[in-house]
C-alpha cells in the first residue's frame, strides 16, 4: 500500500509517498481502509519538529483523523464488524491516516455520520472533539459570551458551532472575505480582525467583555483578545500557552488545550453531524499524492475549513 511518511524534520521535502506493507492490527485495534484523511496544522508542526516533547520514530506516517471502512479486527475487539464505516480522532503521536490503510485503537473510533460523504466526514473529528473538550474544561455555561479567534479555520469553525450548541452567545473573528462564512456557522456577531477593534466590539450594552476566549490561531490576534475578557473570564488556546501576565491583569484564568481521542465525544459528534447541529467545512479535496501542496496551504494560515486527502 502507499503511505506519506516523514523521513526527517524540516520542509515538505522530508515527506515521501512510500510503498509499505499493509499493517496488521494488534489486540484492541482495527485496520481501516482509508476513504479520506484530513490535514491539520499539527501535521506540519510535527513535520517541522516544533512540537514540545515530540517522541516519534522515523519514518513516521502523518495524519490524526479520517474516515473509512473496517478491513480487519484485532483480537478482543467487540462492537464492530468488517465493512463498517467509521471515523476516528487518533493520537497525534501515533497518527497514520496519510495512507491507504491505517491501524488505530478501537477506542478511538465510532460509526461515521451516514449523511456525510467521506471527505466531509473526515473534516470533523479533531475539531468537534477538541472544541467540546475545551469548552467543558472551561466550564462554559448557557448564555455566556464566547469569542472565537480564527473562526474560519478548521477547528475555529467547529468551535463556533459547539459553543452555539452549548447555548453560548458567540463572537467570531475572521478576515473580511470570510465574514459571511461566519454567519453561516451561526456566529451571533462576525468581526473582521483586519478592521474591527475586536475587544471594543465585545463590550457593548450591559456587557464588559466575554466570559470565554477560544484562540485557534495565536500570535497578535490572540494578544489583542485578552482585552476582550471580562474580570474572571477564561482564556483557552489550542496553539500556545496563555500569557500569565495578561491573565493576571484581567483577573482571568486560562489554559492551553490539546485535544485527545475520546470515543464518547466522537459518538456525540456523529449524532450532532446527522442532526446538522455540526456542519463540516472543506476547503479542498486532493489526492494523497498532493500532500506537499496541502501542507504548504495549511501552513499559510489562510485556509477556510479542512484540506482533505483521498488515497
Amino acid at each position: 500500500m502507499r503511505a506519506v511518511r516523514l523521513h526527517g524534520f524540516g520542509g515538505v521535502d522530508q515527506l515521501r509517498l512510500d510503498d509499505v506493507p499493509v499493517p496488521t492490527p494488534g489486540p484492541g485495534e482495527v485496520r481501516i481502509k482509508v476513504g479520506a484523511a484530513a490535514v491539520n496544522p499539527i501535521d506540519w508542526k510535527i513535520r517541522k519538529g516544533s512540537i514540545p516533547g515530540l517522541n516519534i520514530t522515523l519514518p513516521f506516517t502523518l495524519g490524526c483523523e479520517g474516515v473509512g471502512t473496517i478491513s480487519a479486527l484485532g483480537e478482543g475487539v467487540q462492537g464492530y464488524e468488517l465493512g463498517q464505516r467509521v471515523w476516528s480522532f487518533t493520537d497525534v503521536m501515533r497518527s497514520g491516516w496519510y495512507a491507504e490503510e491505517v491501524v488505530v485503537p478501537a477506542t478511538s473510533i465510532s460509526m461515521a455520520p451516514p449523511k456525510l460523504d467521506d471527505a466531509h466526514a473526515a473534516s470533523m473529528p479533531v475539531g468537534a472533539v477538541t472544541a467540546r473538550q475545551a469548552f467543558e474544561r472551561a466550564n462554559l455555561k448557557a448564555a455566556e459570551r464566547v469569542l472565537v479567534i480564527g473562526g474560519a479555520g478548521s477547528i475555529g469553525s467547529l468551535a463556533i458551532q459547539v459553543a452555539k450548541h452549548m447555548s453560548a452567545w458567540v463572537f467570531a473573528t475572521a478576515s473580511g472575505r470570510n465574514q459571511e462564512f461566519l454567519v453561516t456557522l451561526r456566529a451571533d456577531k462576525a468581526l473582521n480582525y483586519e478592521q474591527d477593534d475586536v475587544a471594543a466590539a465585545t463590550k457593548t450594552g450591559p456587557w464588559e467583555g466575554v466570559d470565554v476566549v477560544f484562540d485557534a490561531v495565536g500570535g497578535a490576534a490572540a494578544d489583542a483578545a485578552y482585552d476582550a475578557l471580562r474580570e474572571g473570564g477564561r482564556f483557552i488556546s489550542i496553539v500556545q500557552p496563555p500569557d500569565e501576565a495578561k491573565l493576571a491583569a484581567h483577573k482571568a484564568t486560562g489554559f492551553m488545550h490539546r485535544g485527545t481521542p475520546d470515543a464518547l465525544k466522537l459518538i456525540e459528534a456523529t449524532a450532532h453531524a446527522d442532526l446538522e447541529i455540526l456542519r463540516p467545512s472543506v476547503a479542498e479535496i486532493m489526492r494523497l499524492s498532493d500532500f506537499a501542496r496541502a501542507h504548504a496551504m495549511s501552513e499559510s494560515g489562510h485556509v477556510r475549513g479542512k484540506l482533505i486527502l483521498i488515497p
